[in-house]
């Protein structure tokens, strides 16, 4: 399955998901938003002002790193950038 990550109209990345099963896109995107901005979770993401978490700073990457260690840890398959824009996607992600 195919989806895009869009920035604008312009600006997007195709990201390849496992072909193993249905997703429900929108509970993908929720939940990982959930991850990246909880203060509990110490992440790269993060950007600090005077040793406080003050926001995050992520793109496509940060996505489907979460992606394989979460929802793909114990598949051999896993999410990936797709180079070729040209596909047709399932879904679309606004980051």
């Amino acid at each position: 399955m195919f989806i895009s990550i869009e920035y604008s109209p312009d600006d997007f990345d195709v990201v390849k998901l496992p072909d193993c099963r249905n997703y429900e896109i929108e509970q993908l995107q929720n939940d990982f938003f959930s991850w990246m901005f909880n203060k509990n979770n110490n992440h790269k993401y993060w950007r600090y002002s005077k040793g406080q978490k003050i926001y995050c700073e992520y793109d496509t990457n940060a996505f489907i790193e979460w992606l394989n260690n979460t929802i793909f840890l114990k598949s051999n398959e896993k999410a990936m950038i797709y180079l070729n824009k040209n596909v047709s996607t399932s879904a679309i992600i606004v980051f």
